[in-house]
């Protein structure tokens, strides 16, 4: 009688498996608070260099237009002169700034 030879493949055993997916998701749940506090970190340096640069572009409008004319300085004002451009203003639309005679300040 012939003796029958079962071929014996090669894999990872369920418990090996089990346990990888186990360390990935624990390395994730000690990852992922660290990557979100660094982002909320990076949009408020954003946010903070947005508000310096637009308090510096509205001072350079001021000094270039000190005629005495008493013109308001607006957003139109400042895109048309070349100080802004209209992604510095849908910029600071999404970050809530508003100008305020001559200042930058948060709205909302």
């Amino acid at each position: 009688m012939k003796k029958k030879q079962f071929s014996r493949r090669r894999g990872f055993t369920l418990i090996e498996v089990v346990t990888t997916l186990f360390i990935i998701g624990l390395l994730v749940v000690l990852i992922y608070p660290n990557v979100a506090s660094i982002r909320k970190a990076a949009e408020d340096r954003q946010r903070t260099a947005l508000m310096h640069t637009l308090q510096s572009q509205i001072n350079m409008y001021h000094i270039a237009h000190e005629d005495g004319n008493g013109q308001a300085i607006t957003l139109a004002n400042l895109m048309n002169s070349g100080y802004l451009t209209n992604a510095q203003v849908q910029q600071m639309t999404k970050a809530h700034f508003e100008i305020k005679g001559d200042k930058v300040v948060q709205g909302k």
